[in-house]
């Protein structure tokens, strides 16, 4: 426990809290996964979900990640009213809760997109509602998309092998 595995081709890399922490902050993410800007190179990106995350680490600090997300985005907006501490803690728990699914490249796309105004204009204050509005809509069209483009067969073998090695199982 303590340490992320990540799929790298056939080889794995280890992740320690610390590590992960550095390599995976909000701001470190925007740069760094800025080519991951839609919902089919986030599901193809094969970086773990927070689900498997749980796993490797536990909830509570999954949970303090997305917090970190979270008064990334606070700090970032600058609103005159800004979210309180147990504002945060309960949105980042809710996020969690209905969001296991989604991995790093999907919690990076939302919160960016969220800095761009894609979701619509702040007027001076944010809150858990609107957050969890904004991985509601994106949960919604990762699905839409999952479903158009990802047959059961290919579902099962993405499963077992992951992305990349399905790919080059299916000549792809």
């Amino acid at each position: 426990m303590g340490e992320l595995v990540k799929r790298q081709s056939t080889e794995l890399v280890k992740y320690t809290k610390e590590q992960f922490l550095k390599e995976y902050a909000p701001r470190t993410c925007m740069v760094k996964m800025h080519n991951i800007n839609s919902i089919e190179k986030a599901v193809r990106s094969e970086l773990n979900s927070l689900a498997r995350l749980t796993k490797q680490f536990d909830r509570e600090f999954i949970v303090n990640y997305l917090k970190f997300w979270i008064i990334d985005l606070n700090e970032f907006l600058n609103t005159s009213k800004s979210m309180s501490q147990v504002q945060i803690e309960t949105t980042a728990e809710l996020i969690y809760l209905d969001n296991y699914n989604l991995n790093i490249s999907d919690i990076n796309i939302i919160f960016t997109n969220s800095k761009k105004g894609v979701y619509g204009q702040f007027y001076g204050s944010i809150d858990g509602m609107k957050i969890l509005s904004w991985f509601q809509e994106y949960n919604l069209k990762r699905a839409e998309w999952y479903y158009e483009n990802i047959s059961l067969h290919e579902h099962e073998g993405i499963k077992k092998h992951g992305f990349k090695k399905w790919n080059e199982l299916n000549g792809r």
